[in-house]
């Protein structure tokens, strides 16, 4: 099992390995990233902080489906635009949840998720590394942990739904 540190370095290069791949495109969907840094509790990764067109912090996509009222089309549509994009340019991602997905508004109103945590292939840590060696297998990851994720922001969206209704009287 590798330490923080390794992961953490794991992680960056595959970050660098994107963005020279992708060019200015991964950042639709990611932070800029400013390398390894030394804090009080080790080595860490340093990202710029995700921000709306209009210099709010960017919500997180269960915080996205709970408080804004956002319809669950909305939210279905910016997992499958982030789906797209993965497949398309070959990307490598399989921890995809909605906390490490915030919902970015641009200055045109365009929503996009920002993936906060790019861990890749080799941070999975499986014990036969099919993902990696056979691209069907890779795909196939890909598929399931964003239908995955689909359910779950269902999920979200029916419980925003019962805690919205009024209580019935008796």
């Amino acid at each position: 099992m590798g330490t923080r540190n390794d992961t953490n370095e794991i992680e960056y290069d595959y970050h660098c390995e994107l963005a020279e791949r992708l060019g200015e495109a991964f950042y639709r969907h990611a932070p800029r990233s400013f390398g390894l840094v030394e804090t009080n509790l080790g080595t860490g990764l340093c990202f710029e902080l995700i921000r709306d067109a209009d210099g709010e912090s960017s919500p997180r996509l269960i915080t996205y489906i709970m408080e804004t009222g956002c319809k669950l089309e909305d939210a279905i549509g910016l997992i499958d635009r982030l789906y797209d994009f993965v497949v398309a340019n070959r990307v490598g991602l399989f921890d995809v949840n909605v906390h490490n997905l915030l919902v970015r508004r641009g200055a045109d109103g365009r929503e996009e998720l920002v993936v906060i945590d790019w861990k890749g292939p080799k941070a999975l840590r499986e014990f036969i590394p099919l993902s990696r060696w056979i691209p069907w297998f890779g795909h196939f990851k890909r598929f399931r942990r964003f239908r995955r994720l689909r359910r779950y922001a269902r999920l979200i969206a029916l419980r925003r739904k019962e805690t919205k209704e009024p209580a019935a009287s008796s």
